[in-house]
């Protein structure tokens, strides 16, 4: 994106007043919630009028803070707008995804991720940050959380598909008025929410069964239009 020099300075002020206004816009309760930072951004709801979303900053490139807090963003008003009938219950989160712990010890982590590094792909980190430290999921041992974005992206694509169905998308967009897409959201996933295996769920709002082909038809149309194809 041209508007991003790497020799300009973004500061963090002016970032947090840029993601505020964006999930803001989404419908984010700030009187239930709040933006904090970490050095991985995740979310975490203590209950539907405690939830904290948080954030990581770089001065070089204010895009990080601003797609992931729009990411985190998406869990917060998930869980915001679950019903409230279904409080304390098991029923109150998001639908779980499955989390496969770790059987490595944590003091032999670091060695073997760059022993690992190093004959897999020719690249041994310098420091932990940069190997086994990159990213959460690896360091608490949820390795099997990855295919669940895979997942997430095929949901979201048939998802997105019938919600064009049913208001204008992209007109909505373009105006900067996002509410009848959070309005949708809310009555078609939110409030649901663990009520449902994610199949029923996704049988109930699209009357159909996972279909990857709505992901494939909007990777095509995306990179088509990027690289003219």
């Amino acid at each position: 994106m041209a508007f991003v020099n790497s020799t300009q300075h973004y500061s963090q002020e002016d970032q947090r007043k840029i993601i505020d206004f964006v999930v803001h816009k989404m419908g984010f309760d700030f009187t239930s919630g709040r933006i904090d930072i970490s050095p991985h951004p995740f979310t975490i709801g203590l209950s539907p009028h405690d939830i904290r979303l948080t954030t990581h900053y770089n001065n070089r490139d204010f895009r990080e803070s601003y797609t992931a807090t729009m990411h985190e963003a998406g869990h917060g008003l998930y869980e915001q707008r679950i019903n409230p009938k279904y409080a304390y219950t098991p029923l109150e989160g998001g639908v779980s995804l499955g989390i496969h712990e770790s059987l490595l010890a944590v003091k032999d982590a670091p060695d073997a991720w760059r022993e690992k590094s190093k004959k897999l792909f020719g690249i041994a980190p310098n420091t932990d940050k940069e190997g086994v430290l990159q990213d959460v999921h690896w360091t608490y041992g949820a390795i099997g959380y990855f295919p669940s974005y895979a997942l997430g992206n095929i949901y979201g694509a048939q998802f997105l598909h019938k919600m064009k169905q049913d208001i204008d998308f992209d007109g909505t967009v373009a105006k900067g008025d996002l509410k009848p897409i959070k309005d949708w959201l809310d009555k078609h996933i939110h409030t649901h929410g663990s009520l449902y295996y994610p199949k029923e769920l996704l049988m109930k709002v699209t009357g159909e069964k996972i279909n990857h082909k709505y992901f494939i038809d909007y990777l095509n149309k995306k990179y088509s239009q990027i690289y003219d194809l």
